[in-house]
């Protein structure tokens, strides 16, 4: 029996990636070497990783004899995916307080309502072990809950989430590190404004 089994088999999650986009931005994925444009990373999570938590509800159906249990039915299923977020970033800030960031030259402000929502998202994590990678595709998340929040000092701060999975998810294994996806162009800065060539005189 030793001879079927294979500790090379055997995986960590050692680093990887999550990234989030609109709904449905992944589906063109067919393997792990690329990462689609439309999603972008949410950067370092704290040292707890990240859960994947499926759920599954089920009925049992019995015989009138005895009271036998002939079936079990599943009535209820779902995933939910829970992490702590520990950048500053404005997707980080989106997805925690489910509000739009209002970038300006050199920072951004945001308006915080308990009852908002960005609505529905895509999920892509890749988890990658040396050479070996792993990756779970989600088309639609969206937020269930929020951890609280806590300031300490010597202790990372950070932003935890759960999200609910919806319809079909991909899970896929390869031998070949993940690409990034391409980076996003940035906005062209205004001209400078040209020296007044008759400035107006001191009297």
């Amino acid at each position: 029996m030793a001879a079927t089994r294979k500790a090379s088999n055997v995986r960590s999650a050692v680093t990887g990636d999550v990234y989030i986009g609109d709904a449905h931005a992944g589906d063109t994925i067919k393997g792990v070497e690329a990462v689609p444009d439309g999603l972008t990373a949410l950067g370092y999570l704290s040292d707890d990783g990240f859960k994947i938590k499926p759920e599954r509800k089920t009925d049992d159906l019995k015989a009138w004899q005895n009271a036998d249990v002939v079936r079990t039915v599943a009535t209820e299923s779902s995933i939910e995916i829970s992490f702590q977020l520990i950048e500053s970033k404005k997707e980080v800030i989106e997805l925690f307080w489910q509000s739009k960031v209002t970038a300006g030259s050199d920072s951004g402000s945001f308006d915080i309502s308990p009852g908002a929502t960005t609505g529905v998202h895509a999920l892509l994590m890749d988890i990658v072990d040396g050479d070996q990678v792993i990756r779970y595709y989600f088309p639609e998340v969206e937020l269930i809950d929020r951890d609280e929040i806590k300031g300490k000092n010597g202790e990372v701060y950070g932003d935890g989430v759960t999200l609910k999975g919806r319809g079909w998810m991909t899970a896929l294994k390869a031998d070949t590190p993940p690409v990034p996806p391409s980076p996003k162009p940035e906005p062209p800065k205004p001209p400078k404004p040209e020296p007044d060539p008759n400035p107006p005189s001191e009297n």
